[in-house]
């Protein structure tokens, strides 16, 4: 294995099905210096090295995102549990087979990659740019409302910070923790892009109907597991775009169409 923050010694190849050849995906000597988002005394919110030595200690997989096609970068391992099964009964539905949908991640070498909280989402971001991977962020809101649309179109921290919807909530005047959370949210949206950011709104029990606030994984994986379908809130059109669901289901239907087609030129009537 390798220190994926120690990029110079690391080449990355990848078989690219329309050349049908191995290619160079990656291979640059030069430092990897992220630009880490900061605090409002300018500082920091982690620094590199901290960053560094708390990531390995806590996510030993992280390297895995190096020999991964996809990366999904979430919050907790209950995120990792809700999604990966409601991915895994999305697949067996679509084609009726349990054992392809237990490996649907792995055979189209998606990770799943735990950030452990929001301050700490930034760096790995930086490292998907870097490495040039095709990565999605799933977080919490931590708001009732919706109003990441508004929060999006902010071109820089200071103009945001001079807006009602940073200072005001409703009529009244936004606490120093929920203005927090709008900077922090404002940050994942930027350095991510919108594109490739979906936020649970406020949490992920919530959108799951879980009522408790216990962070039970047991419970969680019983609600996920006992939903007959999954809403636009927790499993929206751009992550099942992302995860190549609406690809697994056009395939199917093609198939499903041509082989009807064929049966109706075998019969004798």
């Amino acid at each position: 294995m390798v220190d994926i923050f120690d990029t110079k010694s690391i080449i990355r190849i990848e078989f690219d099905e329309q050349t049908k050849q191995t290619v160079i995906k990656y291979n640059n000597v030069g430092e990897f210096s992220p630009t880490m988002p900061t605090n409002v005394s300018g500082q920091e919110i982690i620094s590199f090295a901290n960053f560094n030595s708390y990531i390995k200690s806590v996510e030993p997989n992280l390297n895995k995102i190096l020999f991964s096609r996809k990366v999904v970068l979430v919050e907790g391992p209950n995120d990792i549990l809700a999604y990966k099964i409601a991915i895994e009964k999305e697949v067996e539905k679509v084609k009726g087979d349990k054992k392809y949908a237990e490996t649907y991640l792995s055979f189209l070498n998606i990770a799943f990659i735990v950030h452990h909280g929001k301050a700490t989402a930034y760096l790995l971001i930086e490292l998907y740019k870097h490495f040039g991977l095709d990565y999605f962020v799933i977080n919490d809101w931590d708001f009732d409302t919706d109003f990441i649309a508004n929060l999006s179109v902010f071109p820089d921290e200071n103009t945001l910070k001079q807006d009602n919807l940073y200072l005001k909530d409703g009529a009244d005047d936004r606490s120093s923790n929920s203005k927090g959370m709008i900077t922090t949210n404002w940050k994942l949206i930027n350095s991510a892009g919108i594109d490739k950011i979906h936020f649970n709104i406020p949490k992920l029990e919530a959108v799951l109907g879980y009522q408790s606030d216990d962070k039970d994984s047991l419970g969680i994986l019983n609600t996920v597991q006992a939903l007959p379908t999954y809403p636009e809130s927790f499993l929206p059109t751009k992550v099942r775009e992302f995860l190549e669901l609406d690809k697994l289901i056009a395939q199917t239907t093609s198939v499903s169409t041509k082989e009807n087609s064929k049966l109706e030129d075998e019969l004798p009537f």
